[in-house]
């Protein structure tokens, strides 16, 4: 599941964008018949400036937390990473 929002800051030049997820998954082992479960559940803010016509360039955060089991019921880890978004060139 995604909330996903997005906003021109100023008109044709500047977008700011905020996410929050969660994903929950299971893994069933067909050889042993046992099942996993596990999820994640985080959120990111991107700001992408056009700097020229059809060249934009961007910056994000983005934060995850790792659980065991698809309730966020046991902590297993975190990351963080803050860098670049992708660089568009239109044509």
């Amino acid at each position: 599941m995604t909330l996903a929002l997005d906003r021109e800051l100023i008109p044709n030049r500047v977008v700011a964008a905020f996410n929050l997820f969660y994903e929950p998954e299971w893994t069933r082992f067909t050889g042993t018949g046992s099942a996993d479960q596990e999820s994640t559940a985080g959120g990111a803010v991107a700001v992408m400036a056009q700097i020229r016509p059809g060249f934009l360039v961007g910056g994000e955060v983005r934060y995850l937390r790792k659980y065991e089991g698809i309730g966020l019921e046991e902590f297993a880890g975190q990351a963080l990473f803050v860098g670049p978004t992708r660089i568009l060139a239109a044509v």
